[in-house]
C-alpha cells in the first residue's frame, strides 16, 4: 500500500531541494532508480533534500532505493488525463515549497548527473535551458502568444540544435522542461501562474494539436512573461539531449555535457547509449562508469527489463 509521505532521512531547513516526478510507466520507474543512484555518486551536501513525488503506483524497488538515498517520498494526484497528464510535473510544486529550502532544482527522471545540480542555482533568477529545437513550431507559438495577450513579444532565440535559419526562431523563455533551477522565493510566485497558464494552454487544442502535450512548457513561458521574473538561461551542457539524429550534433563536436538528458537512449545492458561524437561520448562513458554498479544490482536489472519489455 502506498504511503502518502515518507521521510527516510529528513533534512532540517535544507539549502536545496532536488525534486522529480515519477509516473506509472515502467520506463519512469527504471529512470527514477537510476536518477537516485546517479545523485548518490555526487557527494551532495547534507543540507540537500531529495524529493521523489509520484503519481499513481511506485515500484517497491524504487521506494527502497529512495529510502537508501535518504529521499522524501510523496504521493500526489495527477494533473489530469490525456494531454493533461504531461503536466504532472506541476503537481510536485506544493511539496517543493513545503520543504522551505532556499533553492529548488526540478528535474525529469531521465537525467544523468556529472555535477551536483544544486550548483546550477543562482540568487534572484529562474534558470532553464531554451528548447533544443523549435517546439512548438514558431507559427504555433506566435499564435499562442497572441491569444495569451503577448502580441508584442518577439521570437528571438535560436535553439542550439536547430538549423541556423531565421525561420527557426523561438522565444527565449520557451524552455526544455527537463531541468529548472530557481530560488523558492521566485517559485512561490511562479507556481500559481505556471499552473494557470498551463491550464490555458490545455484549452488551445484547436491550435496546438499534437503539441498540446507541451502545455507545461508553454505554461512556464507564459507565466514568466506574465510575472516578468528575472531569467538566466542554462547552457546546453547543463541539460544536454542525447536523443537527436546524428546530424544535429555536427555543430557540437567539442561539447562536454554536465547533465545528460538521455530520454530512451539506454541499452539492454543498462548503459546510456553513445551519440557517435567523441567529446560527447567520453562524458557518456564517464557517467556509465560512475553508475556501473547499477548494472549488477538485481533491483535495477529487473526494472530495466520491465522498461525494455514495455518499449518493445
Amino acid at each position: 500500500m502506498d504511503c502518502t509521505k515518507t521521510k527516510a532521512n529528513p533534512v532540517t531547513q535544507p539549502d536545496h531541494v532536488i525534486s522529480f516526478v515519477v509516473d506509472d510507466a515502467a520506463k519512469f520507474q527504471m529512470q527514477a532508480w537510476l536518477f537516485l543512484h546517479s545523485l548518490s555518486k555526487l557527494g551532495l551536501s547534507p543540507r540537500t533534500q531529495i524529493l521523489l513525488v509520484h503519481c499513481g503506483k511506485l515500484h517497491d524497488a524504487v521506494r527502497r532505493k529512495a529510502e537508501t538515498c535518504g529521499a522524501e517520498v510523496t504521493k500526489v494526484d495527477r494533473f489530469g488525463t490525456g494531454a493533461s497528464a504531461y503536466c504532472n510535473k506541476l503537481q510536485q510544486l506544493p511539496a517543493v515549497l513545503a520543504t522551505q529550502a532556499s533553492y529548488a532544482v526540478l528535474c525529469d527522471t531521465d537525467l544523468g548527473f556529472l555535477i551536483d545540480p544544486c550548483t546550477l542555482t543562482k540568487p534572484d533568477v529562474v534558470r532553464a535551458k531554451p528548447v533544443d529545437k523549435t517546439n512548438p513550431a514558431p507559427a504555433l507559438l506566435r499564435q499562442i502568444l497572441d491569444r495569451a495577450g503577448f502580441a508584442d513579444t518577439q521570437l528571438t532565440q535560436m535553439p542550439d540544435f536547430a538549423a541556423r535559419d531565421p525561420s527557426n526562431l523561438t522565444h527565449r523563455l520557451n524552455c526544455n522542461g527537463g531541468l529548472y533551477a530557481l530560488p523558492l522565493d521566485l517559485l512561490r510566485d511562479l507556481e500559481p501562474a505556471w499552473r494557470r497558464w498551463a491550464e490555458f494552454s490545455l484549452t488551445q487544442g484547436d491550435l496546438l494539436g499534437r503539441a498540446l502535450i507541451h502545455s507545461d512548457q508553454i505554461g512556464f513561458c507564459l507565466a514568466m512573461l506574465d510575472l516578468g521574473l528575472a531569467y538566466d538561461p542554462l547552457e546546453a551542457e547543463d541539460n544536454f539531449p542525447l536523443h537527436l539524429p546524428a546530424p544535429d550534433y555536427e555543430a557540437h563536436q567539442t561539447r562536454a555535457p554536465r547533465v545528460l538528458h538521455y530520454h530512451r537512449r539506454i541499452g539492454p545492458d543498462g548503459q546510456v547509449l553513445p551519440t557517435g561524437i567523441p567529446a560527447i561520448d567520453s562524458r557518456i562513458s564517464l557517467f556509465n562508469d560512475r553508475v556501473a554498479d547499477a548494472r549488477t544490482d538485481p533491483a535495477f536489472q529487473s526494472l530495466l527489463a520491465a522498461a525494455l519489455t514495455k518499449v518493445a
